[in-house]
């Protein structure tokens, strides 16, 4: 089982001596790598970090039953017990040991948090899902729906929001279907805008988001 593991970097500025110096050359080198978070129990992946205003740093994670504990042969990608959580620390190196429950979701596992710190000190968390239906109940669904592997369906995307520094959560909010989208959620309705990865807010505010279709 690998733990959460994040590798802290040093930027090395441009000088005489690293320019004489066949070995070294500037530019970024690893300093050493520090465990934010390890639990045997689980499986812990996708983590994504932000840093906020007073410096405390905040990584959030996917966090799953780590499924070679409880004899099974493999962890999947997807699982219905995966919510999203988060640590915290002042210096990058010692952090809460036990995550904060982040969300879970009431339809399924939540897959990949994607933080984005706005100029206002709110934080936005993308994210998207999968709900675990029935063998007797796929065969029901409104078609095209996506399986990522038998019975895990594919409910799109949706977003959490925090005005309080990652304290507390809003949501869930979900974002609208965008035109070439064909895929079915679970209930029979388009699938909210998605994808893995975080938003940009522009210099006026604006917020971009790239975001996938099937």
């Amino acid at each position: 089982m690998k733990p959460c593991v994040v590798s802290a970097l040093a930027l090395v500025s441009s000088s005489t001596n690293a320019a004489s110096d066949p070995v070294r050359s500037p530019g970024a080198h690893k300093v050493k790598d520090v465990i934010i978070y390890e639990d045997t129990r689980f499986h812990s992946a996708f983590p994504s970090v932000i840093k906020r205003p007073d410096g405390e740093i905040v990584v959030a994670f996917r966090r799953a039953p780590n499924r070679l504990t409880l004899g099974e042969a493999k962890n999947y990608h997807v699982d219905p017990n995966s919510y999203l959580v988060q640590v915290r620390s002042r210096d990058g190196v010692r952090w809460t040991p036990d995550p904060e429950l982040l969300y879970a979701h009431p339809f399924g596992g939540s897959q990949d948090p994607c933080l984005l710190q706005l100029q206002d000190g709110n934080i936005l968390c993308m994210t998207y899902g999968w709900t675990f239906v029935r063998p007797d109940g796929v065969s029901k669904l409104k078609p095209p729906v996506f399986e990522n592997f038998p019975g895990s369906i594919f409910n799109g995307g949706y977003y959490l929001r925090s005005m309080d520094g990652a304290k507390t959560w809003q949501g869930p909010f979900y974002p609208p279907p965008i035109a070439p989208e064909q895929l079915k959620g679970p209930f029979g309705q388009p699938v909210p805008a998605y994808n893995r990865g975080a938003l940009i807010e522009s210099r006026d505010g604006r917020i971009f988001w790239v975001v996938a279709a099937t």
